[in-house]
């Protein structure tokens, strides 16, 4: 039956000619649009590649100094000549990827216009939506256009056989399809940009900073190239379970179309499209790390969470419950067509558990009890690969030293942050290591978050003002003066403070506060608090003989 179903769609249809328009136009589209880029690059094409030539590849100690000589050259020659001008303008992009990949573990100099267009940029690929719903539509309604659907049902052998075979081809013109349109764009970009230095880490993209997967480029672009395969083949047995439902080519394709459009428009910018179904599609989500963005609010510039990094065990989760979704989706969708009454209510059963997808689980989540004792928040213990030790602040460094048991001591972190602040206090929750920096001139907080076990730090949440600064002093350089009241106010400092649940914690001036990470909402929740031990479990902190109920 597989290739009777086969030959009606691709002579009889019409459906090779289909596929290869498809085709085409996704030539067409990639070609439109392109690739990313900064304009400085596009500016200095010539003058970058020679850089690029010059510099490229694994980050040395040699190349670190070429790349310093070079900094210094440019900052002292005539700016007014044409030449050197646009020499400063293509050194720029260099030098702003050299300090970014000299704090790596392994870090890489490189054209990254490519990788990052392929890795980087989530639009939803609507011509590949728009494909796989057509496609299958035209494989199904057939026999319903026809009123075939009925002789069908009348052999044993045509109602269960024919089932099969659409479902088995609408899946694999959809693998087709999705592993088509990717081979076009990544071959265009290897083209014209390159994909060059494929076993470099996935954070020698800037973008990709702080990120929890430690893969190569790669690696993570074939596993996007599987993750959207699977997106696919779940996309292409979801519009199969609809048409079988409605039994109207129009009606699937208007409705296929217009829930995709919706999610995206909803909620398409979001981490929240990556735990629903249409989030396969873009792929390369799942492997982001948490982006903030800057807002100005009454009370001054605010940083907000827009995208909430995936966790591993979420993706995992995730992946298999789709799996498990594709299998039951496409029994359903042969049942129901085959008209097995015992299972067709497994079809009114599997679509709400897709279109929900899996809750979130929250990345700062805690087991047990917090307990931070009364005068000890500038050091905490914890337990990594079995072995226990003590997590401390080096004040006149700031910074933060991890003591082991045999009393051997090392450097956690090596000043990534902006030096006039100041490190005060830090928490420990397993591996986890938040610290919390203040300072004089400013009254909010700055939190990030060290890895122990993997040494990623990464950024929680902040509310102090930003500055804003050029390309490292070769144009030009301002910052936003402070008032001569702020100047001189004086700053209280954090007393103690905990991130656990998606929040942070903290007292300030006798009052706890609360922050919620996902909507950086912030609430006072108790006020003349006296000094203390502080305990928190279950949503429940306890602190000056009080208990306070947590509902931000």
């Amino acid at each position: 039956m597989l290739s009777e179903e086969s030959k009606k769609f691709f002579i009889k249809q019409h459906g090779m000619v289909w596929l290869v328009v498809l085709l085409i136009v996704q030539i067409i589209v990639t070609l439109c649009h392109g690739y990313y880029s900064h304009y400085m690059i596009d500016e200095n094409e010539d003058e970058y590649q020679s850089y690029i030539e010059k510099y490229g590849g694994p980050l040395t100690r040699q190349k670190s100094d070429e790349i310093e000589a070079e900094y210094n050259r440019l900052l002292h020659q005539d700016s007014k000549k044409v030449k050197n001008s646009r020499e400063r303008k293509a050194f720029q992009v260099i030098y702003h990827q050299y300090t970014y990949e000299k704090g790596l573990d392994a870090g890489f100099i490189y054209d990254y216009r490519g990788w990052q267009t392929l890795l980087y940029i989530d639009n939803t690929p609507y011509l590949l939506v728009i494909s796989i719903i057509l496609i299958v539509t035209m494989i199904y309604s057939v026999e319903y256009d026809s009123d075939m659907y009925t002789m069908l049902l009348t052999g044993k052998k045509s109602r269960y056989g024919c089932g099969t075979s659409k479902i088995l081809l609408s899946v694999s013109i959809s693998i087709f399809l999705g592993a088509t349109f990717q081979f076009i764009k990544a071959e265009y970009l290897a083209v014209t940009v390159g994909l060059p230095y494929t076993l470099a880490p996935l954070d020698t993209l800037e973008v990709f900073n702080g990120t929890i997967w430690n893969m190569s480029l790669a690696r993570t672009a074939v596993s996007a190239f599987f993750i959207r395969i699977l997106g696919c083949m779940l996309m292409a047995s979801c519009t199969a379970l609809v048409i079988v439902l409605v039994k109207n080519r129009i009606l699937t394709i208007v409705l296929c179309t217009l829930s995709r459009l919706i999610i995206d428009i909803v909620c398409g910018r979001s981490d929240i499209v990556y735990f629903l179904p249409l989030g396969l599609i873009k792929g390369c989500g799942y492997f982001y790390p948490s982006r903030y963005e800057s807002v100005i609010e009454e009370d001054g510039l605010k940083t907000r969470c827009v995208f909430h990094a995936i966790e591993r065990n979420q993706f995992i989760t995730l992946i298999t419950s789709y799996i498990i979704a594709l299998v039951i989706i496409s029994f359903a969708s042969y049942c129901l067509f085959s008209k097995t009454r015992r299972l067709r209510m497994i079809a009114f059963l599997v679509v709400p558990f897709v279109l929900s997808g899996c809750g979130a689980i929250s990345d700062t989540s805690v087991k047990g009890k917090i307990v931070i004792p009364y005068g000890e928040e500038n050091h905490m213990s914890t337990v990594i690969n079995g072995s226990k030790c003590d997590i401390s602040i080096d004040f006149d460094n700031n910074t933060l030293i991890k003591t082991e048991n045999d009393g051997s001591t090392e450097r956690v972190l090596n000043n990534a942050f902006p030096y006039e602040n100041s490190i005060d206090l830090v928490f420990v929750n397993g591996s986890k290591c938040y610290y919390l920096m203040e300072n004089d001139e400013d009254s909010g907080i700055y939190i990030r978050c060290m890895d122990l076990m993997t040494n990623k730090d990464s950024y929680i949440y902040s509310d102090m003002k930003n500055n804003s600064e050029d390309f490292y002093n070769l144009l030009t350089s301002y910052r936003d003066e402070d008032s001569v009241e702020d100047s001189f106010a004086t700053v209280s400092k954090v007393d103690w403070f905990f991130v656990a649940d998606g929040r942070v914690i903290y007292m300030k001036d006798n009052c706890i506060r609360g922050i919620n990470l996902k909507t950086s909402r912030q609430q006072v929740v108790a006020d003349d608090v006296e000094d203390g031990d502080v305990t928190y479990e279950n949503g429940v902190l306890k602190c000056d003989g009080r208990n306070f109920a947590l509902h931000i």
